[in-house]
């Protein structure tokens, strides 16, 4: 199997992390490592979605695409090996989570909706969407607006 990281970074004003909630939807664009084709659209995967691969490919995986040009069929399994929470602190990207991938890999990520934020004073938005790219609200106990902006990924083989 080969493993990508997804690579995250963000603009955060008075956010000191942002986390996926524990069950979150990854909605990503997939490609056909046999012949190279590109999923058309986009896949929510969750790993309380547990498949049962075939016989030639033993083990657990959270999600499995058939290929429209080659029928040939890749896994995708998530792991937290390594993965980091969205921090203030950092200015470069961080590994958000990790994608074992057999026949398959991840090309494309849309952040979408069901992420906790935590302010500089230590209150959680929950179910946050960074759907639109950015995402703003109030803070009554720090007295301010606080928000996240400028998000960014990329995904990088492991």
């Amino acid at each position: 199997m080969v493993k990508f990281n997804l690579m995250v970074k963000a603009d955060l004003e008075q956010i000191s992390e942002v986390y996926p909630n524990d069950n979150f939807d990854w909605v990503v664009k997939v490609k056909c490592t046999g012949c190279n084709t590109d999923s058309e659209k986009w896949h929510d995967i969750n790993e309380k979605n547990e498949i049962t691969s075939d016989s030639k490919n033993k083990g657990t995986f959270h999600f499995s695409f058939k290929c429209k040009f080659c029928s040939r069929v890749g896994y995708l399994a998530i792991s937290h090996e390594g993965a980091k929470k969205l921090t203030a602190e950092e200015k470069n990207f961080v590994p958000l989570i990790a994608f074992d991938c057999r026949g398959l890999e991840p090309i494309d990520f849309q952040p979408a909706v069901g992420w906790v934020a935590v302010s500089d004073e230590g209150t959680k938005f929950q179910d946050v969407s960074l759907a639109d790219g950015e995402w703003c609200d109030y803070d009554e106990a720090l007295g301010s607006p606080v928000g996240i902006y400028n998000i960014e990924h990329k995904f990088t083989r492991v």
